[in-house]
């Protein structure tokens, strides 16, 4: 049995970077263009990492496409990353959640920050400590029973996280991703993509959670290479947006790791 395993905080200042150079992937719609630039930056600023290719996703656009040359990103049209469309995956959200699970086809290093395009990083981030995986974590544990459900019925393993890894962002190692995809298609006999969208919960408001399917299948196979500490995470509605300039963001940094913007409709 998984002993239950220790949330930490680690300390900004006395926070050590890492020589392991990493991909970073974010899927974009033409709605996140407001805060895209600074999600960009928060992570070139406040990743300590060597950053490889920085990789944004996203329907065909021209106007995303301006901003990954602005911005010096790759563009990847999100109809090349999956054998699937966002009609067959029944919602944007889950498709978006879908292409995550799939980075590890578009990037090239062996570690991949997959991140939402509505979060910006306000303080420093190390994703390795050793040979270990740090997930920063959300503040409390959501006791919310269709996303476990779909993760044991999707990898076959009960969720062991004590705390909810819906956090905005995870690192994904290349490796352990196309592992567990593997376990997946073996469990289903169907592609891995297609398992995903079939143990799901169709009266569920939110059935499916990426960052929960890798992060519990990590604590379940492999807990020693895997640091919980927490995320520290501020959220705002969207519209807050305009009133970046206004922050203070040395202060929130010592309270706040990262800011998301969401757009709640």
């Amino acid at each position: 049995m998984n002993k239950r395993k220790e949330v930490i905080e680690l300390n900004n200042e006395r926070l050590k970077g890492s020589n392991v150079k990493i991909d970073v992937f974010i899927p974009v719609i033409e709605k996140d263009i407001m805060v895209l630039p600074s999600v960009i930056d928060g992570i070139r600023s406040h990743v300590m990492h060597p950053i490889g290719k920085f990789y944004i996703i996203s329907p065909e656009s021209e106007l995303i496409k301006e901003w990954c040359r602005k911005k010096k990103c790759t563009f990847i049209d999100e109809n090349t990353v999956l054998p699937i469309t966002k009609q067959e995956a029944g919602s944007g959200w889950i498709y978006q959640q879908l292409l995550k699970l799939n980075a590890d086809k578009i990037c090239l290093n062996k570690h991949i920050l997959v991140a939402d395009a509505d979060t910006i990083f306000i303080a420093p981030h190390a994703f390795i400590r050793g040979k270990k995986t740090i997930f920063y974590c959300a503040k409390n544990y959501w006791d919310y029973p269709p996303i476990f459900d779909h993760f044991a019925n999707l990898t076959g393993l009960q969720a062991v996280a004590p705390i909810s890894l819906i956090n905005h962002y995870m690192l994904f190692s290349k490796k352990r991703l196309m592992k567990l995809k593997r376990r997946i298609e073996s469990i289903h006999g169907k592609p891995w993509y297609q398992a995903v969208l079939d143990t799901i919960d169709p009266t569920a408001y939110c059935p499916i959670s990426e960052f929960e399917i890798y992060g519990n299948y990590m604590l379940a196979k492999h807990p020693s290479k895997v640091i919980l500490a927490k995320g520290k995470n501020r959220e705002r509605r969207s519209s807050d947006f305009y009133k970046l300039h206004t922050l203070n963001f040395n202060k929130l940094s010592k309270k706040f790791n990262s800011i998301s913007f969401h757009n709640r409709g």
